[in-house]
């Protein structure tokens, strides 16, 4: 692979081992927190699964994970933000390492 995919691997795992910061069923602009973390993280299992590889649709979705979560990040709570915002380097890692993949 390449050592941009090997960093996105290092920060799924450290962000699947961490405890859950909010409480359950806690939205933020209508945002449910849970489920946004689960649908995420799920769609990054699945590009690590495909080494780096994702279909147009779950595209489109990291890309609407990332814009949910650049409105809501600076409105959470400190417990929250650390967690949040790994998993928001976590998406834009992602779609960076897409796009240069797609450049070469």
């Amino acid at each position: 692979m390449n050592q941009k995919f090997d960093e996105i691997k290092l920060l799924f795992q450290g962000l699947y081992h961490e405890p859950f910061p909010s409480e359950r069923g806690k939205e933020t602009l209508g945002i449910d927190l849970v489920v946004l973390d689960c649908n995420l993280m799920g769609l990054a299992s699945n590009y690590i699964g495909n080494h780096g590889v994702l279909n147009a649709d779950e595209k489109i979705l990291l890309r609407q994970y990332i814009s949910e979560l650049n409105k809501i990040l600076f409105l959470l709570e400190i417990t929250e933000t650390k967690y949040f915002t790994q998993l928001h380097q976590l998406a834009i890692s992602m779609l960076e390492n897409i796009n240069q993949k797609r450049q070469v």
